[in-house]
């Protein structure tokens, strides 16, 4: 009969722990992305990915992270697809910036990955920033002769998600 009675309170314990945890990790995405340059963006970027659910500060780094990762190494593959493609000199010069821009943003990648991990979030920030730079410079690379960039938005995506991490990384290292 103990066990019966016992089966129901355990039921009901782990249940209000999980909704306490998922509480407690939805506060602090917003609490993160209040910080960022796009509050929607972020909390949309964070609430859709099942990781965050009990992720703490440390996880939501690694988590966003690996989306910014993602993301450049998609964007990276698509402007080589793009270059392949391309007939117009001057659009095959802007390509080409924006793929070594690219290469730069991905070993940027590494070293914000390597940061995180030895706890070093100054040099963390300083990498997702060098990240979210290079998307920029790519897109401004468009504005001769009023080109329109193909790559617009994965480059807004990339400066965004580079600003999350760079949020978190703030957020880890006060003093900074």
């Amino acid at each position: 009969m103990g066990r019966l009675f016992s089966f129901p309170i355990l039921l009901v314990s782990v249940t209000v722990f999980l909704q306490f945890s998922n509480s407690m990790s939805s506060s602090l995405i917003h609490k993160t992305c209040k910080s960022t340059i796009d509050y929607k963006f972020c909390i949309h970027t964070l609430d859709s990915d099942p990781r965050t659910a009990n992720a703490d500060l440390v996880r939501l780094a690694n988590i966003s992270l690996d989306l910014t990762s993602h993301n450049a190494t998609d964007t990276h593959g698509y402007i080589s697809h793009l270059l392949e493609n391309a007939t117009e000199p001057a659009m095959k010069k802007w390509l080409n910036l924006c793929f070594e821009n690219y290469d730069y943003a991905l070993a940027g990648i590494s070293d914000a990955i390597m940061s995180l991990a030895s706890q070093v979030y100054e040099n963390l920030d300083l990498s997702v920033q060098f990240v979210g730079a290079q998307a920029r410079i790519c897109e401004d690379s468009f504005g001769e002769k009023g080109h329109k960039s193909p790559l617009s938005l994965r480059n807004d995506d990339l400066n965004r998600l580079s600003d999350i991490v760079s949020t978190i990384a703030s957020i880890l290292n006060p003093d900074h």
